[in-house]
């Protein structure tokens, strides 16, 4: 975001309802994870041009936690915010839905709080 509050990237425009706000969801170490904050995880596809992990920020669109691109292992291949997806594509989707306490929950691949 600019000096002057004008919106430069897709997470600035994004905003945070409430710094911090919980999403309900946890890492793979069983942190809870807040809108915020940077996680970072595996990358699953074309590791030849980001490398084996990357870094999003946890931002909200609308009342969705979603993740927005902020760099990976090779350096920053998008423009900040240019890429994500919701945060809930991170975890089984039984699970997410049915499962009885979402504490007991974690994502797929490994993916950690790394920062907020």
């Amino acid at each position: 975001m600019s000096k002057d509050k004008t919106p430069t990237t897709p997470v600035d425009v994004v905003g945070y309802p409430s710094c911090g706000a919980a999403t309900g969801l946890y890492d793979s170490n069983g942190r809870p994870i807040r809108i915020g904050d940077k996680v970072k995880t595996k990358v699953t596809g074309n590791t030849d041009y980001h490398g084996k992990w990357a870094i999003y920020e946890v931002a909200v669109r609308g009342m969705v936690p979603v993740l927005m691109y902020v760099t990976s292992e090779k350096g920053d291949r998008f423009p900040r915010g240019y890429t994500g997806c919701a945060l809930s594509e991170k975890y089984d989707a039984k699970m997410f839905l049915w499962g009885s306490d979402l504490a007991d929950v974690r994502p797929y691949d490994k993916m950690t709080v790394c920062g907020g």
